[in-house]
């Protein structure tokens, strides 16, 4: 079965640390009818969703549509989410199920391995990912806000970021013995706002076949000791360069969409999207996953890095 975190574009937002939430580790259930225990959360949430008026905004607002053709809510689950049946959650899925469709989202950890000394009984799920009608993601976050004083703000990814998405994935899919994927990689670029310029974005696609050529020229670049990037972005800044008079890296990366992900950083510091495909390498697509989990990170207090 397919897991609803792949194949469906995420919206992205960071949350701080939360406040008394419900354990993720099914090892340590909290006590039936504690504020900690999560059926206590869905039964708020389901009471929200069929209430008619939420901090003087209106639920059944027919200007929302989406919400409209939904049908009736019928129920919301909260439950450890855990990738490929892994002993250990990586976070938290919340579904909100309605007569006609089922919206996901996710409260995901950091990676295996990050360690965080909590301050008091906090909970660090760092990345929020949403595929909610927007007045649904408003209920959804003001009620994690209120309820675990948690500040929830939207996430964009900057260009160093999305190149290191695509470095790490790429990586690992070569490492797999792949070449970069089934398909092509197309890159989005926003040029340097010079005067008098209508210019809004430059696309560069490489096709399948020049994927790992790029790739393996970066390498040899890398090792000379030239560069300040990763593999990928070296061998396509030296054909750029050579051959487009362009240089990579005054341009900031907006959008990448290639075989294992499309992700886009975010406009105007709005939250960014992020798409991840479950017919990549193994591992590939939680690995980005974990890449934007780690942006999420950034200026956190206690966490061990390690």
């Amino acid at each position: 079965m397919t897991s609803p975190l792949y194949n469906t574009t995420y919206t992205l937002h960071r949350l701080s640390p939360l406040n008394s939430f419900p354990p993720i580790s099914p090892d340590s259930p909290p006590a039936p009818g504690s504020s900690e225990d999560p059926k206590l959360h869905t039964r708020s949430l389901l009471s929200l969703l069929r209430g008619d008026i939420l901090r003087n905004v209106r639920i059944d607002d027919q200007s929302d549509t989406t919400l409209t053709r939904a049908g009736r809510p019928k129920s919301v689950t909260w439950k450890p989410f855990s990738h490929n049946d892994e002993d250990t959650p990586r976070g938290v899925v919340i579904e909100f199920i309605y007569e006609n469709i089922t919206y996901t989202s996710f409260l995901l950890s950091p990676p295996p391995g990050r360690k965080m000394t909590p301050s008091g009984p906090t909970t660090l799920l760092p990345l929020l990912l949403t595929r909610l009608p927007k007045l649904l993601r408003e209920i959804l976050i003001n009620y994690l806000s209120t309820t675990f004083d948690t500040l929830a703000l939207p996430l964009p990814l900057d260009s160093e970021t999305l190149k290191s998405l695509l470095e790490s994935w790429l990586e690992t899919t070569m490492a797999a013995g792949g070449t970069g994927g089934r398909t092509s990689i197309q890159l989005v670029f926003s040029p340097p706002p010079p005067a008098g310029t209508s210019l809004k974005a430059i696309t560069v696609t490489v096709e399948r076949a020049d994927i790992e050529g790029f790739y393996r020229r970066g390498l040899k670049l890398l090792a000379t000791g030239v560069g300040v990037n990763g593999a990928f972005f070296e061998g396509l800044g030296w054909y750029m360069r050579g051959n487009m008079g362009i240089e990579v890296d005054a341009l900031r990366l907006l959008k990448i969409a290639c075989g294992g992900f499309v992700v886009g950083g975010g406009v105007g510091g709005g939250a960014g999207k992020l798409k991840v495909f479950e017919n990549g390498e193994e591992g590939a697509g939680m690995d980005v996953v974990m890449g934007v989990v780690e942006a999420c990170l950034v200026g956190l207090d206690g966490l061990d890095g390690k």
